[in-house]
């Protein structure tokens, strides 16, 4: 079985779905790819991938799924979040709108420019789209620049497992219509092995994220 999945549900849950799955299905033979949303779509499309898992919004991937020949199904609502400096004028909020994110400075993860090129134009709008500074594959140095600059992020909840001290997520409000998805190809052979397998990584997923209902605000830097 072949998987294509973003790298925030790789670094926050593959390892729980691969014990699950050695142990359910002990002569499966697994290969995961990190991939953007756009990749992961085209590789079931293309057939190099059985199973993708994406986040995107409910509109994008439905017209998407509609002009392509692949299915998709929901896993669960992601919320996504501002992340700033704990000591910062915005960090006292609870919920953040678009229009204040708008005119912020913000360092993003490279590996979802795919992603939040989907997104940009849906969930801003008509609003003026924040300035990206820089991008950089490596969120430690995303988070450090946070800590040592005036300026913000934006993840999903599946990245605030590993949000260092000092750094805190705010909600954003307005955006409420963004998935976990997985996708296949339609028609596609063994989709009673692949239905069955995306059974098993939905009950995993939906298990591990029951805890992560609410982010802990971290301590103020010393």
């Amino acid at each position: 079985l072949r998987i294509f999945s973003r790298p925030a549900i790789n670094e926050r849950f593959m390892a729980q779905m691969i014990t699950v799955l050695r142990t359910k299905q002990p002569d499966l033979q697994l290969t995961v790819f990190e991939r953007n949303a756009r990749a992961i779509l085209k590789a079931v499309e293309t057939g190099q991938c059985d199973l993708g898992l994406a986040v995107l919004k409910e509109q994008t991937l439905l017209e998407m799924e509609r002009a392509g020949t692949f299915r998709a199904a929901r896993i669960m609502p992601i919320q996504l979040y501002l992340v700033v400096r704990a000591n910062s004028a915005l960090a006292q909020k609870k919920s953040v709108s678009l229009r204040e994110i708008s005119t912020l400075r913000l360092a993003l993860h490279s590996a979802d420019d795919a992603d939040f090129a989907m997104i940009d134009d849906t969930i801003f709008g008509d609003l003026q789209k924040p300035k990206v500074i820089f991008r950089s594959d490596d969120m430690h140095l995303i988070n450090q620049r946070l800590l040592e600059e005036n300026i913000g992020t934006i993840y999903n909840g599946l990245r605030l497992a590993a949000l260092p001290a000092g750094l805190t997520a705010i909600a954003i409000k307005e955006v409420d219509d963004l998935y976990m998805w997985y996708v296949f190809q339609k028609g596609v052979e063994r989709l009673d092995k692949i239905r069955y397998v995306m059974d098993l990584l939905v009950q995993t997923l939906r298990k591990s994220l029951r805890p992560m209902a609410a982010p802990q605000r971290s301590a103020q830097p010393a």
